[in-house]
């Protein structure tokens, strides 16, 4: 599938059949090389991240390049492509941002995604300068995205052991939780606050976290609901 285009009007990715011609190409192109390599490992790396939060197999709408207006060559012998190197390319910011409001993620950390977008796609007088300006944003932004998703879902898997003892918890029982830099006393907070307002209601259960003093060891309790 060929990537989206805006500003450069069209993707053109040229296939190679001569192995040769395709090593000519590379050697007088290095930097295009490595770009090219370097988007396709951190697709495949940003796939794997989005298991959990986007429907769609392999980011598969976005083509080989995601999110990339591309001028490329690339090796292709018997259906397999090889030794891609891209010539030129324009980040298609928009269908970025598109991607990051389809994902199933909190707001707050959508927000926090397109603000460091923000940060740091600065206006280049030269939007086909790949090298200094392109590859920068792209990589930084997709990595950046990556992180954020692995992170969140090692939140949601501390969480959801938390959450099951939670619910196994009588009345007057309590639960001792060792807290990370992930799930921080603060996130862990507006989680179990969540939980009261939807499970807990349901379960006829409060669950409210006791005072302590030695972070980050907090304990929860369980109450009657009113």
């Amino acid at each position: 599938m060929k990537t989206d285009n805006k500003k450069l009007q069209r993707s053109i990715e040229t296939v190679i059949n001569d192995p040769a011609l395709m090593d000519s190409i590379k050697s007088k192109i290095p930097n295009g090389s490595y770009y090219a390599n370097s988007v396709i490992e951190a697709a495949v790396d940003l796939s794997k991240s989005l298991e959990s939060f986007y429907h769609d197999p392999f980011l598969g709408n976005y083509g080989l390049y995601p999110f990339l207006n591309v001028i490329e060559y690339h090796l292709e012998e018997g259906g397999v492509i090889s030794s891609p190197v891209i010539v030129a390319s324009d980040f298609d910011v928009d269908l970025f941002v598109g991607l990051i409001r389809d994902l199933d993620i909190p707001k707050n950390v959508k927000n926090e995604i397109e603000a460091h977008l923000s940060k740091i796609n600065t206006p280049d007088d030269n939007p086909l300068d790949f090298i200094s300006i392109e590859m920068y944003k792209y990589i930084e932004i997709v990595k950046y995205l990556t992180n954020k998703l692995n992170q969140l879902k090692s939140i949601n898997n501390d969480w959801s052991i938390v959450r099951d003892s939670m619910s196994r918890l009588e009345y007057g029982g309590s639960l001792t939780i060792q807290t990370s830099g992930l799930l921080s006393k603060e996130e862990l907070t507006r989680r179990i606050k969540r939980w009261n307002r939807r499970q807990g209601k349901s379960l006829r259960k409060f669950i409210r976290i006791v005072d302590c003093y030695f972070i980050p060891i907090i304990v929860i309790e369980c109450c009657k609901r009113k």
